[in-house]
């Protein structure tokens, strides 16, 4: 029924949805198990599709447990990655090997911009640059406006944090401080004395009235200014200067002014002279003797006097307003004169006559002025001060020469005294007394240490160093703005001044063993043939490219002219029979003869190789110095001779005594047995044996002498 090719009634599975029900194996009917596998029994406690028996992660918790990879469970790490190591140290959600600032503290620690950490600056802006908010007002000082900050300006202005002083002025705030004066600014703060303007006189207002004090009878004629007097122009004492007339007018009527005439003339006022011809009297009855025994008319001078009355000696000026008034005058004869007692009345005036009773015109300014001796305007002739004295000069309280008595700006004023106090600010000064709150604590901040890269030579405060390390310098610039120059710029440990750039590639026609850096490696130009005995031989060339070329077999040359001929015999070789022996003129055994190099038999050699030992002379005179030489090579017949280079005699030291050698061949040559015979001296010695195989090399030695 399973069509699975076994028959029903012995076929284990016929159950068409069991995963075995076509297996030949015919075994009861199985299951696919949650592994995938066909009547297993495995489990995948997760379900993420791997057997637990081969799943290394089951629980479910975990970030991986379902990953097709197959790990070991792994959680999220601080930055989201699954089996990550990330660590997020300010709990901003970045990782810090990418977190810009993992400062806490810092004011965008946790800014998703992720800058580097920065700080609140003066005005409360994270990151801002602004130094200094000294007044506190939220700008910062640097952005503020400067202004002038000293007080007694008119300009002052102590808001702002930046101070200068060299804005103030004292011009529109300047005027007359003087009460008294016409022109008194009472918004005035600057003193200008010679502004003021005042009334002529001080009974006067601006305007010229009188002040009420000053007419007290309300006349509208100042007090000072009234003259009292006469004013009729008929009158003998009319005083030209009255403008207030007294009742003192006196006109002058000639009669009989004595009440005891019977003519007697109430109207008259002055007294006739002589008397007798304008007064007509009673006389009194004589005496026997024809004389009065006394005068009895009252009125009479000599009244209840003995003798006849008369009526001249009381004549005189009996006007009290005038200038010879006389009190013991009975009757006026017209005598009386206003002119000399007329004067300046007044005690405050200039020209005050105390002995004066008729009033004249007073001065009132020839002796007023500024009687102080200190004042610009100083008036050595005044006797009243005007209170209107000029004192030029600095009456500025706060400035550094205030004058106390100064009322007159003069533009003298000194505020060198202002400045900053501060000995840690940037623009100290040492010679100020006065703060002046302009002290700068930002525009020398900069690095003040001449080794470091942003070194500032007008800095004198300290706001950090930085210094080039390694193969890094700095950049040159003493204003503060020097940086630190890269001098490894592929940092590979190697300064860039020291870096050479080159072939690195052995074998290259341009290799360059001290190259760190490479470069383009050649490997044509080079080439060539290095062999100096080939036809075709490039001394330029320092690789061989296998190209060279030699002389055709039997030719010395390349062109074949000139044929080889070892033994010299004029023969070509190739013309001869071979002829075998050593080549080389140098070896032992070379062969003069040969044409033919007789590789059974090479080329030996007689080497001297120096010296093994010098034993020195026992004195200058002494013939007993020694040399062994060093003797090798493949050549040589055992007997051997030092080949004296110095075959002249030998001199002593002492220039006493003459040695030659002894024990010599004919050509000059030391046997063995005058090796321990020599004189001190300097010696060059060759080397050759008995048959005149004589080594290549010579060498030179010193035998010295141990006594003189």
């Amino acid at each position: 029924s399973d069509s699975d090719g076994i028959c029903d009634d012995v076929d284990a599975c016929t159950d068409q949805s069991a995963c075995n029900y076509d297996d030949p194996a015919n075994e009861a009917c199985a299951a696919v198990d949650a592994c995938g596998v066909c009547g297993g029994s495995g489990v995948d406690t997760d379900a993420d599709g791997i057997c637990d028996a081969v799943d290394a992660c089951t629980d479910q918790s975990a970030c991986n447990y379902n990953d097709p990879a197959n790990e070991a469970c792994a959680a999220v790490d601080a930055c989201g990655v699954c089996g990550g190591s990330g660590v997020d140290t300010d709990a901003d959600g970045m990782c810090d090997d990418v977190d810009a600032c993992t400062d806490q503290s810092a004011c965008n620690y946790d800014d998703p911009a992720n800058e580097a950490c920065a700080t609140v600056d003066a005005v409360g802006v994270c990151g801002g640059s602004c130094l200094a908010d000294d007044n506190n007002n939220g700008i910062c000082d640097d952005a503020e406006p400067f202004t002038c900050q000293i007080p007694s300006a008119c300009n002052y202005d102590a808001t702002s944090a930046q101070v200068n002083n060299s804005l103030c002025e004292w011009l529109s705030c300047a005027g007359c401080m003087n009460p008294i004066a016409c022109n008194y600014d009472g918004t005035a703060t600057v003193s200008f004395a010679s502004s003021c303007t005042f009334p002529a006189f001080s009974w006067e207002d601006c305007d010229g009235a009188c002040l009420p004090e000053a007419d007290l009878n309300n006349n509208q004629i100042c007090d000072p200014f009234e003259y009292a007097g006469c004013t009729d122009l008929n009158a003998i004492n009319y005083n030209p200067a009255a403008n207030f007339d007294d009742g003192s007018c006196f006109l002058v009527l000639v009669g009989c002014v004595i009440p005891a005439a019977s003519n007697y003339d109430l109207t008259a006022t002055v007294q006739g002279i002589p008397v007798l011809d304008y007064c007509n009297f009673a006389l009194t009855a004589p005496t026997a003797e024809g004389i009065p025994e006394t005068c009895t008319i009252e009125s009479a001078c000599n009244f209840n006097e003995a003798g006849p009355c008369e009526f001249e000696s009381c004549l005189g000026c009996n006007n009290a307003t005038a200038c010879n008034f006389d009190a013991s005058a009975l009757y006026n004869d017209g005598s009386c004169e206003w002119l000399t007692c007329v004067g300046c009345m007044n005690a405050t005036a200039c020209d005050y006559d105390a002995t004066a009773t008729i009033a004249a015109t007073c001065d009132y300014t020839s002796c007023v002025g500024c009687t102080d001796s200190n004042a610009d305007n100083f008036d050595a002739g005044a006797t009243q001060d005007n209170g209107a004295c000029i004192i030029s000069g600095c009456g500025l309280a706060d400035a550094c020469n205030y004058d106390a008595t100064a009322n007159n700006p003069d533009g003298s004023c000194d505020y060198s005294c202002y400045g900053c106090t501060d000995n840690s600010a940037c623009n100290y000064n040492a010679s100020t007394t006065v703060d002046d709150g302009s002290c700068d604590f930002t525009s020398c901040l900069g690095c003040t240490d001449n080794t470091a890269c942003n070194y500032d030579s007008d800095a004198s405060i300290n706001a950090g160093c930085v210094y080039a390390s390694g193969c890094d310098t700095c950049s040159g610039a003493t204003d503060g703005t020097g940086t630190v120059v890269d001098g490894d710029s592929d940092n590979d440990s190697i300064c860039d001044a020291n870096e050479i750039v080159g072939c690195q590639t052995p074998g290259a026609c341009n290799y360059n063993p001290a190259a760190t850096d490479s470069a383009v490696c050649d490997f044509t130009s080079c080439q060539g043939c290095t062999d100096n005995t080939a036809c075709n031989y490039d001394a330029t060339a320092t690789q061989s490219d296998g190209s060279c070329t030699y002389p055709p077999a039997g030719y010395d040359d390349c062109a074949a002219l000139v044929c080889t001929d070892i033994n010299n015999n004029d023969v070509c070789d190739f013309s001869e029979s071979p002829v075998l022996g050593c080549l080389n003129s140098t070896a032992c055994n070379y062969n003069a003869a040969a044409n033919t190099s007789d590789p059974n038999n090479p080329c030996t050699f007689l080497v001297f190789s120096g010296f093994s030992s010098v034993t020195a002379a026992s004195s200058n005179a002494a013939v007993d110095g020694s040399v062994t030489p060093i003797i090798g090579g493949t050549g040589g017949s055992g007997t051997y001779f030092l080949k004296s280079e110095t075959p002249d005699s030998q001199v002593s030291n002492d220039g006493t005594k003459v040695y030659l050698f002894t024990d010599v061949t004919a050509g000059g040559n030391l046997a063995e047995s005058s090796w321990n015979l020599l004189p001190a001296g300097r010696y060059e010695f060759g080397l050759v044996d008995d048959v005149g195989c004589e080594a290549v090399d010579t060498h030179r030695v010193l035998v010295p002498a141990l006594a003189p």
